[in-house]
């Protein structure tokens, strides 16, 4: 049977005036009426009966909104919260295991900003969708700028001046030269006009920085394997220990060299170090090799794949604490520099960290990169992103600056100025008298980077 017009019309005016008769209904529920009495207006009691199912209006268009926000925000939150766990869980892995698991050893060479990039871009979704999870991800990013990149604001405390002008202070520069690609050491020298010049993978070089005219104002040049040193001030000795111990029992070349030095009014300690390259044992792993340190676990058939990898870490960390074991039990004035071939966190970087003043940390700015100096890698955006060459200072030193020199090379140098507090000074005893002599005053001034 066919609807009349003015049933039609009837629920043409039902939807209309829904929200009306909605709040009519509710009214109705809280003082129900008498069975026979007749509602008002111009329907009959079938217009005020409860609705059906398929009479349900459909939500409002504030109803659907905020549905739609509460999904983005379960969803934002959800993603967020899994970054943060991954995030937290690699910060521990590589701070606190390092170079003691072959996975977290293997991922701390990689370019670190793309740890931080999926935080980045959830900055924007937390802030619109999940404020409440905003303060989370800020100390996240701010821990990673601060704690694992060791970015620092500022720059040099010492004024580019005409060399050192007091005794007391030291500007050394480090600097592996094996892979120098070209760089000159003299343009380096000439705008620095360094005190002290430690370099690495110079095996047999010592003979040449001693003839060579342009190197006339170091006073003395000495070396040990693949060390050498460039002073103003006398080197009084030097030694070369450090000896990696191989699986085979052989012995490998010396991993640091001890040099003791007539400088700053004291008997100095420096230490020129060069641990092994870590570049064979991360070439191994390009096909998933590094897994090996999850999945190894004692008793799997992966266990023993596992220890042969990981054997050149523990070589690694036995030479540090070696050497470590050595700085430790000094009773002079330390300087430790050179390139460790570690990044800034982990076992091996905390065995010198934990005893010496890290100079970078002091008085350094920027992340303070040096390795790879000359790189094309497009996920480090063509720039270093290792800190490789590092120097530190006992607590006998006050650091006045610390900054890495751009260079051609694979290596960057790096140049700090040390000052040694007056209560570790010692005038006279043993110290020859040339020793108190001030080194020859540059010619020229020192511009703040080299050319």
């Amino acid at each position: 049977m066919a609807d009349s017009p003015e049933s039609g019309s009837r629920r043409s005016q039902r939807r209309r005036y829904s929200q009306d008769e909605l709040l009519l209904l509710k009214r109705l529920e809280e003082k129900p009426a008498p069975p026979n009495s007749i509602s008002p207006g111009n329907g009959d009691a079938e217009e005020f009966a409860p609705r059906t199912p398929e009479h349900h209006e459909p939500y409002p268009p504030a109803a659907s909104a905020w549905g739609c926000y509460r999904v983005l925000r379960l969803m934002t939150r959800a993603v967020t919260w899994l970054y943060l766990l991954g995030f937290f869980g690699l910060m521990v892995g590589f701070h606190f295991w390092g170079q003691a698991n072959l996975t977290t050893a293997a991922l701390m060479y990689t370019p670190q900003w793309i740890i931080i990039l999926p935080g980045l871009l959830l900055l924007l979704p937390v802030l619109l969708f999940d404020w409440k999870s905003l303060p989370f991800l800020l100390l996240a990013c701010a821990y990673f700028g601060h704690s694992h990149l060791d970015f620092r604001f500022g720059g040099p405390v010492t004024p580019p001046s005409a060399g050192v002008k007091d005794l007391n202070t030291l500007r050394v520069v480090t600097w592996n030269r094996g892979q120098g690609k070209g760089a000159s050491l003299q343009v380096v020298k000439n705008a620095l006009h360094p005190d002290i010049v430690v370099l690495q993978d110079q095996v047999g070089k010592a003979t040449y920085y001693k003839s060579t005219p342009e190197y006339s104002e170091f006073k003395d040049v000495n070396g040990a394997g693949e060390f050498v040193m460039l002073s103003r001030w006398p080197i009084v000795s030097v030694e070369l220990l450090g000896i990696d111990r191989t699986q085979k029992g052989a012995l490998s070349s010396g991993r640091a060299a001890r040099f003791v030095v007539m400088a700053a009014g004291a008997r100095i300690a420096i230490y020129n170090i060069h641990l092994q390259t870590p570049r064979g044992a991360l070439e191994s792993y390009k096909r998933g090799a590094f897994l090996y340190g999850i999945i190894g676990l004692p008793g799997t058939p992966w266990a023993e794949k596992r220890k042969s990898y990981q054997a050149f870490w523990d070589s690694q960390m036995t030479v540090a604490r070696e050497i470590g074991e050595r700085i430790r039990a000094e009773t002079i004035p330390v300087l430790v520099c050179g390139d460790f071939n570690t990044p800034t966190f982990g076992p091996i970087y905390d065995e010198f960290a934990g005893q010496l003043q890290d100079a970078h940390l002091v008085k350094g700015s920027g992340v303070g990169y040096t390795f790879p100096g000359d790189t094309g890698n497009p996920l480090a955006l063509f720039q270093p992103w290792l800190r490789l060459d590092q120097m530190f200072a006992s607590s006998h030193w006050e650091i006045r600056r610390s900054e890495v020199i751009e260079a051609k090379a694979q290596h960057l140098p790096v140049v700090a100025d040390f000052h040694l507090l007056p209560e570790h000074r010692i005038m006279g005893g043993d110290i020859p008298a040339s020793a108190l002599t001030p080194p020859p005053a540059p010619t020229e001034a020192l511009p703040p980077n080299p050319p």
